[in-house]
């Protein structure tokens, strides 16, 4: 791994297994995440972006298993860790979650313990990684919360979830992703179901802690002005596969892949002169036991290569440095 490479995943491959048949959500992804960047992963629902979260952290569920590939981490020591080789009952992979990589989970109200006050639940994290006592670490998690904006921190620190706000409760998540100072934040769609001007402030408020600390930043989104704000990397997911990576400058102005270049055609433009109708993708995706033969995009895509998107897999090419798409339109001599 580079020094300047915080996590490295390689042909990670992410299956479950059902009475149905096997559900491939994560087929054969790699890329990697550099410290202090931010890597912002896109596609539509079912494409395998929270799996391939999930799966760094190994917090999938059961039939869900990594039955390939290997997730390696620089720690702060300076030595390599293979997260795929640790036990699911490890201390060490124990660690890893809240310590070394942290994550904020989609729909804080679910998320959150409906049981416990939110001090108890953020406080959880403090006491298990940075081993401080009762006391200490109440007057801990009360500083985290004000960091993260939340007005009279001492008397929210007894609320419970019902009684905050969407844009509270998910500032609690947030507060409880950065409790112990992670190196990682993975961000699963934290502005889901938030109104415009809250999810604003959450961004900046993502973006503020992640320069203060100096963090890697995982996010996921379907809102690709999101990406734009906010990346220093673009991956493009669809099926369970990376169908394009590169530096979000790149996708946007010069995008490769005829999926990325469908999503958008399909972001709706302002426009006073004149009326167009809004570009659609065509399709819908896949349901995952019937993933097409070939490429999974050729059956909605209007650069279908009959006889070839159809029948093989398209290789990964890699188009420059930092710059790769998986499409046979970028085969040599094409």
């Amino acid at each position: 791994m580079n020094s300047d490479t915080l996590v490295e995943v390689s042909g990670l491959k992410t299956y479950f297994y059902t009475d149905e048949g096997v559900v491939k959500a994560v087929d054969g992804v790699s890329f990697d995440i550099k410290k202090g960047k931010t890597l912002c992963v896109v596609g539509e629902s079912g494409c395998g972006k929270s799996i391939t979260a999930r799966s760094i952290l190994r917090l999938v569920d059961p039939p869900g298993k990594i039955v390939e590939g290997s997730i390696k981490m620089n720690k702060a020591d300076g030595s390599e860790l293979d997260i795929t080789a640790l036990s699911l009952k490890s201390n060490e992979i124990r660690n890893v979650r809240g310590a070394e990589i942290s994550m904020i989970f989609q729909e804080p109200m679910s998320s959150l313990s409906p049981v416990h006050t939110i001090g108890e639940q953020v406080q959880e994290s403090i006491r298990l990684h940075l081993k401080l006592g009762k006391e200490d670490a109440k007057e801990r998690t009360i500083a985290v919360l004000k960091e993260v904006g939340i007005p009279k921190a001492e008397e929210r620190y007894d609320n419970y979830p019902f009684q905050l706000s969407g844009g509270m409760r998910q500032r609690v998540m947030i507060a409880m992703a950065l409790s112990c100072k992670s190196r990682m934040l993975i961000a699963d769609e934290p502005t889901t179901a938030l109104d415009v001007t809250t999810q604003a402030n959450i961004l900046d408020l993502i973006q503020g802690i992640q320069k203060e600390y100096d963090m890697a930043v995982m996010f996921i989104t379907h809102d690709l002005g999101v990406v734009a704000e906010i990346a220093d990397e673009a991956m493009v997911m669809y099926l369970g596969k990376v169908v394009e990576r590169g530096p979000v400058d790149a996708i946007f102005h010069d995008p490769k892949h005829p999926y990325l270049v469908s999503l958008l055609k399909s972001i709706p433009k302002l426009s006073i002169e004149k009326i167009d109708r809004l570009d659609s993708i065509q399709g819908m995706v896949p349901h995952p036991f019937n993933r097409p033969a070939g490429c999974p995009f050729h059956p909605r895509c209007d650069r279908v290569i009959k006889g070839r998107c159809d029948v093989d897999a398209p290789p990964r090419m890699v188009l420059e440095p930092e710059r790769e798409v998986t499409c046979f339109l970028y085969e040599e001599g094409k």
